[in-house]
C-alpha cells in the first residue's frame, strides 16, 4: 500500500512467532496465475527467479515447479525453517534468512523476473522499485501479487461478523470501512468489510516509476473458499492487524467469531477472494 513506513515495515516481523500457523491457514494462490506467468515472462530452463518475502514457501512451492533456480528470500528463521521442510527435496531452491533491502547488497547476476507474494508492501517504498529494477537482466519482469478479500461470498456472514467487531474490536472495523472506501492509508485486507473490485484496485501495490518499466498489466483472478469456525479464526490469526490487539481483545473477538460461525452460519462460511497481480517489464535503457 502507498505511504509505508518504518513502523509499517515492522509489521512483517509479527508472522514469525506464528511460522507454522500460517502455513497452515494462509490460502494457496491460484494455480492459473502461476501458468500466466510462465508464457507471459517467460520462463525457460536457464531463467533464474527471485521471490521477494517468501515466508513459509506458500507461493515458492509454485515456483519450483518451473523447474528453474529459484532465489527465495525473507528475514524470519521460522518461516524460512518451515519452507525449507517444504521444499525439502527441491534442490533448486535456495533459501536465504535476510531482508530485501540486505540482499541487494550482495546480490550477483541479474534475475529473470522477481517475485513479491503479499510482500512487496513490506518493502522500503524509497528503494524497493530501483533496486528491483537493478536486480532484473534487460529483458527481466516483475510479478507482484496477493489476496483481498472481495464482496461475495456469504453476505450475511459480514452483516453479523462486523456487529461483533463493532463491539469488541471497533477500531479493525473503523479501518476496514475506510480501506472498502478507497483511502489508500487504510490498513485493511478485506476480511472485515470485504472490498469492491475499485478498491481491490486501488489498495493493490502500484509500480510509481513508469519511466522502469514497459508492459505494465493488472489482472485480478476471483475464487472461494469455504471454512469452520476455527479455520477462520486461524486465518484471522495471521493477520498483521489482528496480530497487533491486546492479548485478551483478540481471544474474546476469535473465540465470539468461531462461536458465530458454528452457531448462526451452520458451521461454515464461504469467503469470496480476488489475487490481484501487476506485472511489468524491465524497459531498458530508461526513459
Amino acid at each position: 500500500m502507498p505511504g509505508q513506513d518504518g513502523a509499517q515495515t515492522r509489521r512483517g516481523y509479527l508472522f514469525h512467532d506464528v511460522a507454522d500457523i500460517y502455513d497452515q491457514a494462509r490460502p494457496k494462490y491460484p494455480e492459473q496465475l502461476f501458468t500466466d506467468l510462465v508464457h507471459w515472462i517467460p520462463i525457460t530452463a536457464s531463467s533464474r527467479i527471485l521471490e521477494i518475502g517468501c515466508g513459509t514457501g506458500i507461493a515458492t512451492q509454485s515456483l519450483a515447479a518451473w523447474g528453474c533456480p529459484v532465489a527465495a528470500l525473507d528475514p524470519g528463521e521460522e518461516m524460512v525453517a518451515v519452507a525449507r521442510r517444504r521444499l525439502q527435496h527441491a534442490h533448486h531452491v535456495e533459501f536465504h534468512v535476510s531482508t530485501f533491502e540486505e540482499y541487494c547488497s550482495r546480490a550477483e547476476g541479474q534475475f529473470t523476473a522477481v517475485i513479491a507474494a503479499t510482500s512487496y508492501h513490506w518493502l522500503d517504498p524509497d528503494m524497493r522499485e530501483r533496486a528491483v529494477w537493478n536486480l532484473l537482466h534487460p529483458s527481466g519482469a516483475i510479478a507482484i501479487f496477493r489476496h483481498w478479500g472481495r464482496v461475495g461470498g456469504d453476505v450475511e456472514f459480514y452483516t453479523g461478523v462486523q456487529e461483533i467487531y463493532r463491539s469488541l474490536a471497533p477500531e479493525l472495523l473503523e479501518e476496514a470501512i475506510r480501506a472498502a472506501a478507497g483511502d489508500p492509508s487504510a490498513v485493511s485486507f478485506g476480511h472485515v468489510v470485504p472490498l469492491t473490485d475499485e478498491a481491490i484496485a486501488a489498495h493493490t501495490d502500484r509500480l510509481e516509476h513508469a519511466e522502469l518499466w514497459k508492459e505494465m498489466e493488472y489482472v485480478t483472478y476471483p475464487w472461494e473458499q469455504v471454512y469452520t469456525g476455527e479455520e477462520y479464526v486461524n486465518l484471522l490469526s495471521t493477520y498483521s492487524d489482528h496480530l497487533l490487539l491486546a492479548p485478551d481483545v483478540r481471544e474474546r473477538l476469535f473465540a465470539a467469531i468461531r462461536t458465530f460461525i458454528d452457531t448462526s452460519r451452520s458451521g461454515h462460511v464461504r469467503k469470496a477472494y480476488a489475487t490481484a497481480l501487476r506485472r511489468a517489464r524491465k524497459r531498458f535503457p530508461t526513459g
